[in-house]
């Protein structure tokens, strides 16, 4: 808990010295078949330049979702797939239900190698992953046919994403320690969920 709140801190010193600079993506899908994604690459500056990112989905098509991200990431170094992917796994995790928030994808912050360059290409790399993926996703599964069992699992994986948002995740706690607008940082709970 301690390093929540050291990076809760963190974050609050960012905004209040310096400069950040994201775009969150939170779909789902016309067709329950394609399931819903998230995607949130970002940039910082306080004394040095900062990048993270976040990509995970709640889907039954998980492998070109995960080949996506991995080509990006083998962009940058061949050992941050497994890095970011074991970081999101961690990250993505209800402890209370023992299960993950979906099926995973890769997570990093406060990401300084020292190359800038490197790291910004990595990020937006990451980003057109994501922009080329999951439109053939949704492609190849618009027209799928979809039965109440899976939509009910479904459901309840989208009230697994909101127990996960509104209990652990960082970005929400940090929106609810500021005088942000809370629909800002809310934006992202799907309208429909079950337990």
């Amino acid at each position: 808990m301690e390093s929540r709140k050291m990076i809760l801190t963190s974050r609050r010193q960012l905004l209040s010295t310096g400069t950040v600079a994201g775009v969150m993506s939170m779909i789902g899908s016309p067709s329950e078949a394609s399931g819903a994604v998230h995607a949130h690459p970002e940039s910082g500056a306080r004394s040095v330049r900062e990048f993270g990112a976040a990509a995970d989905a709640v889907s039954d098509d998980t492998a070109a979702f995960h080949e996506a991200l991995r080509g990006a990431c083998d962009s940058y170094r061949p050992d941050a797939y497994a890095e970011f992917k074991a970081w999101c796994d961690r990250y993505f995790y209800l402890p209370h239900r023992q299960e993950p928030r979906g099926v995973g994808g890769i997570f990093f912050d406060e990401l300084v190698s020292g190359d800038v360059a490197a790291d910004f290409a990595f990020v937006k790399a990451v980003g057109e992953a994501f922009l080329d993926v999951y439109p053939r996703i949704v492609a190849r599964r618009k027209d799928t046919p979809y039965e109440d069992a899976a939509r009910e699992k479904l459901l309840v994986k989208r009230g697994r994403y909101v127990e996960f948002n509104l209990v652990y995740d960082r970005g929400t706690k940090f929106g609810f320690s500021t005088d942000a607008d809370p629909e800002a940082y809310l934006m992202s709970l799907p309208p429909l969920v079950r337990w």
